[in-house]
């Protein structure tokens, strides 16, 4: 790439220009990414896609989680969850939800220590230990690009955020929950209506190795997993529209339920 931090400028003006919320433009009204960052360059590797990434986190501020996935692929992929976007589902979201929003049912893990750059990798051991909690999680998807049409375009995804427009969690359940990936029940409802009853879903074997996986990618990037910040972990229910809906309930058997509900449009 020419210059990362003008790419990292030119994403975030480009962001600024789009509405903050998950109620965004329609996708196919977005502007493809080449053409965003077409003064500056698209990145070539994972490895400036990262370096990008890294870059929009110095540019934006605090990163309050992580979401990882990508469990079939050849290696796991992340992005940061910004503090602005991470909410508890306790009070009404202060904005409305498009029709178009597509949501995912997952399951998020909080860390109650750090785990700071190191050389020697962390095993799935440690990183369990140092997880304080496991909750129900809800991803409210706003992708900021028309879809990809080569693998530069992709990058700039993943260096973007995923297509990550809010995090919502449940209530903290103490401890770290190692579910079984084929045998978790998963319940979604809709304003009270069952829409989706199913048991496992999530493609990963297990999510210890995913968040160890995560661990250990950031930790070569200079970064840590931070006590407080929280970890979603993949789709048990695929790409779900959002609808005419006012109140989604996500339920995760012996692990508990987070609530979506739709505020009032601005």
């Amino acid at each position: 790439m020419k210059n990362i931090g003008d790419a990292a400028a030119a994403l975030l003006a480009y962001q600024a220009s789009l509405r903050d919320t998950p109620t965004a433009a329609m996708r196919h009204a977005l502007a493809p990414a080449s053409q965003v960052l077409a003064g500056v360059g698209l990145p070539t590797n994972t490895r400036e896609a990262y370096a990008l990434q890294d870059e929009l986190i110095r540019q934006t501020g605090e990163v309050a989680g992580w979401k990882v996935g990508g469990a079939r692929a050849p290696e796991p992929n992340c992005a940061p969850v910004f503090a602005s976007v991470l909410w508890n589902d306790a009070t009404p979201l202060p904005f409305d939800i498009a029709p178009e929003t597509e949501y995912e049912c997952e399951i998020a893990f909080t860390f109650a220590r750090d785990l700071p750059p190191r050389a020697q990798p962390y095993s799935e051991t440690e990183v369990a230990g140092a997880i304080g909690s496991t909750r129900a999680a809800v991803e409210l998807l706003a992708p900021r690009f028309a879809p990809p049409v080569n693998d530069a375009e992709r990058l700039v995804s993943l260096a973007d955020g995923l297509g990550c427009g809010g995090l919502l969690v449940g209530q903290p359940l103490a401890g770290f929950i190692d579910g079984d990936c084929a045998a978790q029940p998963v319940r979604v409802a809709a304003d009270g209506m069952t829409i989706l009853e199913r048991t496992g879903g999530n493609l990963a074997q297990r999510l210890l190795p995913l968040l160890c996986w995560l661990a250990n990618h950031l930790a070569a990037r200079g970064l840590a997993l931070r006590a407080g910040q929280t970890v979603t972990t993949g789709s048990w229910t695929g790409v779900r529209p959002w609808g005419s809906s006012r109140h989604v309930v996500a339920d995760f058997a012996g692990i508990g339920q987070v609530h979506v509900r739709a505020g009032k449009a601005a």
